[in-house]
């Protein structure tokens, strides 16, 4: 495999993970959701850091609230995901 080639598979799996990509050949869906869902988590750990009255607001709906939000949005960062 190429470097141009690896670096596109990559490229690819990250938008899977973090922004509603479509699945790339050759992964596992039932793993590549555990570890979106992993990587939206702590994405609303660090947007809760950053806007805690946000967080703080929604108390324990925080987490899945955020989720929802996040699915299929890249980061931009916690100051501009809150």
């Amino acid at each position: 495999m190429s470097n141009s080639t690896l670096a596109q598979r990559q490229a690819e799996l990250v938008a899977a993970l973090v922004a509603g990509g479509p699945l790339p050949a050759g992964f596992d869906r039932r793993r590549v959701a555990v570890a979106e869902q992993a990587l939206r988590g702590k994405r609303a750990g660090e947007v809760a850091r950053v806007w805690p009255r946000l967080a703080a607001g929604l108390r324990e709906d925080w987490p899945e609230c955020f989720r929802r939000w996040a699915s299929g949005r890249p980061p931009e960062g916690a100051l501009r995901d809150g």
